[in-house]
């Protein structure tokens, strides 16, 4: 008999896809979590299977392109890793990576604005900066256990110019309105609030290609009062006429991040917030995250679901989208994708006569609480472990009301110390969500007290030793504290200090000679 964990571990993938091996994520946030739980919260494994089954069958499925408008492609990881249509990967059948760059936007029909991007786009040469397009991309179709379709495929991969005047985002806005788009279109990047114009730009860029495609635009990472962009100057604005995503946190609820008042124009939550795993430049995992981890989920969703169902309208992909959503435990009114109900409704529709038949506010058609009864009965029976997690799982995506289904499937992730995870799919409630989330930072906020008593003794072992047992957030949060613990200290130790940090990826610290502190924090890893 398979343990739990194993299952747990190799049940998070499609049966078409490599095992995944007996790998999980340590978080400080959210402690352990397995390892593509972002995938698994939104039921992509079980839709693999399900499209599987369908093509085995002989159902004829057709395959979604796909265009991706985001900023940093890695050529070479593109064409070895995502799944691109034929004459893309042709395209980028190139040696040179500034050649292939270039590729992208040479392929593009309209001169004029092959000139403009050449002239809006400064060609990136870090490769940090190559990444957040190549993980959007990963995500939504690729020959990983990463990726969230079966069906999609990468047809046009647009580089996004950055540091535009006024005049090139009006540019920008006609380069998007006059491409010729496939039937998806993943855009990632969300604008702050001192980039008004380009968003109003690009929102009316969207709204002229949204007859012929469907767009599925990223809420943004903008929670604050103060740092959230105007819905009226910005994308966001187009409520009914594009998807609109948000990040939920592996416990269900809505991420630290995510847009707080996307409550009116917030289409549907997928599960990234800072951990969903992709592939980086070089094929390797990758965490990735943000409301821009969180819309490539629903796209490779929606890629699955127009090859059953082809030529679905934005009105009726939204529809969709809300009707089989899982529903927060928290009583929140966004609910979260579920991958698997969504093709499972996608096939019904077919079987009851579509295009003929396109009622989609019948309530028969998101019930499956029979079968997902007689899944959960039979888990119920099953001395397998294996099976009794996959038919429980399936159950409680079919129908996540029923409340002896999710007591069972929470209390497989707790035993198995998944307890972020249970909270998720079990019966559980906003008190209990909290308490746990506090346990969590209480002991790390322990942790991080030792870590500044340590700076203040300059005690670099004890440093080092206490780095790993927190969030790096924390020290960014509290820098001040710990240039006003470098200033009490002697030269020399104010210097064993920088180096460490240095050495460590966290900051750089310069002592001038007059013994002033200057910082430069890093990214956060």
């Amino acid at each position: 008999m398979q343990t739990l964990c194993g299952a747990l571990c190799l049940l998070v993938v499609s049966a078409q896809l490599p095992p995944v091996d007996a790998r999980y994520l340590t978080t400080f946030r959210y402690g352990k979590l397995t390892s593509l739980w972002a995938q698994e919260a939104c039921a992509i494994p079980e839709a693999h299977d399900f499209i599987n089954h369908l093509e085995s069958s002989g159902f004829p499925l057709g395959t979604t392109t796909i265009a991706i408008y985001d900023t940093g492609f890695k050529v070479s990881s593109l064409r070895d890793h995502a799944r691109l249509t034929a004459e893309l990967h042709n395209k980028l059948d190139v040696e040179d990576e500034q050649d292939g760059r270039k590729i992208l936007i040479d392929s593009l029909d309209d001169s004029n604005l092959r000139v403009f991007l050449h002239e809006a786009y400064s060609f990136r040469k870090r490769e940090r900066n190559l990444q957040h397009g190549t993980s959007v991309a990963h995500l939504i179709a690729s020959n990983s256990e990463v990726s969230t379709s079966s069906k999609g495929e990468i047809a046009l991969l647009i580089e996004q110019p950055r540091k535009l005047t006024l005049a090139d985002r009006i540019k920008e806005k006609n380069l998007i309105s006059k491409l010729i788009l496939p039937q998806l279109f993943n855009h990632s990047m969300a604008f702050a609030k001192f980039d008004q114009q380009r968003s109003k730009a690009i929102s009316e860029a969207f709204e002229a290609i949204t007859g012929n495609t469907i767009v599925v635009n990223s809420i943004g990472n903008y929670h604050n009062q103060d740092d959230k962009l105007p819905i009226e100057a910005g994308v966001h604005r187009l409520v009914g006429k594009i998807i609109n995503v948000g990040s939920s946190d592996p416990t269900g609820h809505l991420s630290l991040f995510s847009k707080q008042d996307a409550g009116s124009v917030e289409t549907i939550r997928a599960f990234s917030d800072d951990f969903i795993q992709t592939l980086n430049i070089d094929g390797s995992f990758n965490s990735f995250g943000g409301t821009s981890g969180a819309s490539p989920v629903v796209t490779g969703a929606l890629a699955d679901t127009l090859a059953i169902l082809q030529n679905l309208t934005i009105a009726q992909t939204e529809i969709l989208l809300k009707k089989t959503a899982t529903p927060s435990s928290y009583g929140d009114p966004i609910g979260t994708l579920n991958s698997y109900k969504l093709v499972r409704v996608a096939k019904r529709l077919v079987d009851r006569g579509w295009p003929v038949n396109d009622n989609l506010n019948d309530d028969t058609l998101y019930n499956f609480k029979d079968e997902a009864q007689q899944l959960t009965d039979e888990a119920t029976a099953s001395q397998e472990i294996d099976e009794k997690f996959a038919k429980l799982r399936k159950s409680f995506f079919l129908d996540p009301d029923n409340r002896q289904t999710r007591r069972l499937l929470g209390d497989l992730y707790q035993q198995a110390g998944y307890q972020a995870q249970s909270l998720f799919y079990g019966d559980s409630n906003l008190a209990n969500r909290n308490a746990f989330i506090q346990s969590l930072a209480t002991i790390q906020e322990k942790h991080f007290a030792d870590f500044l008593q340590a700076i203040r003794n300059a005690n670099i072992d004890s440093a080092q030793h206490l780095l790993a047992k927190f969030d790096r957030q924390l020290i960014h949060t509290d820098a001040h504290t710990i240039i006003d613990i470098l200033k009490k200290l002697s030269p020399e130790q104010q210097q064993q200090i920088a180096d460490f940090f240095l050495t460590n990826n966290i900051a750089k610290i310069t002592i001038d000679d007059k013994g002033t502190i200057w910082k430069r924090l890093f990214d956060r890893n």
